[in-house]
């Protein structure tokens, strides 16, 4: 097994935080202060602890699956990918069956596992690639990561409460 991170750099690693805050932080920083105002609004609580687990957790996700690759090969192999994919899948689904008011931490849930998955690609990728199409996989991986996460997210809360109103 060969590491992807072995042509990293420090001096790298400003342009992608760049990128990062760019394309992934400001509308993470957006949604977190949409759901602390709605939360503010309704009396409810952010579960911020567990946001910041879930982008820690979404982050090692990504570094262990696709970090490395096989010898002599520079592509993801696709069980990586799939093992990437279903750790997400559990991971979204477990965070959105434990949290506290889910309606409310869903966007701040949802964009925890997007920006934590991401910055770890980004930090794979971007110091790795010296042509800069990372930043173009990077807007890739997102609309994938906007669209797979928000249908495991959207799905576990309805049989959250299909379950909650089943019990009750």
């Amino acid at each position: 097994m060969r590491s992807m991170l072995t042509s990293f750099t420090w001096a790298e690693v400003p342009g992608v935080f760049l990128a990062y805050l760019l394309i992934i932080a400001i509308p993470t920083a957006l949604a977190w202060m949409g759901a602390a105002w709605l939360a503010k609004k309704s009396g409810e609580r952010i579960a911020f602890g567990h946001m910041i687990f879930v982008f820690v957790a979404a982050f090692l996700i990504c570094f262990c699956t696709l970090a490395w690759t096989l010898e002599g090969e520079y592509d993801y192999s696709p069980w990586q990918v799939f093992c990437s994919g279903f750790a997400m899948v559990i991971l979204t689904a477990s965070a959105m069956m434990r949290v506290p008011a889910p309606t409310l931490n869903l966007l701040p849930t949802w964009w925890a596992a997007v920006a934590g998955y991401a910055l770890c690609w980004s930090i794979i990728a971007g110091t790795d690639d010296t042509t800069g199409l990372w930043g173009v996989g990077l807007i890739f991986l997102l609309l994938g990561l906007i669209a797979g996460v928000g249908v495991v997210v959207w799905l576990t809360l309805a049989i959250r409460k299909l379950l909650l109103d089943s019990a009750a």
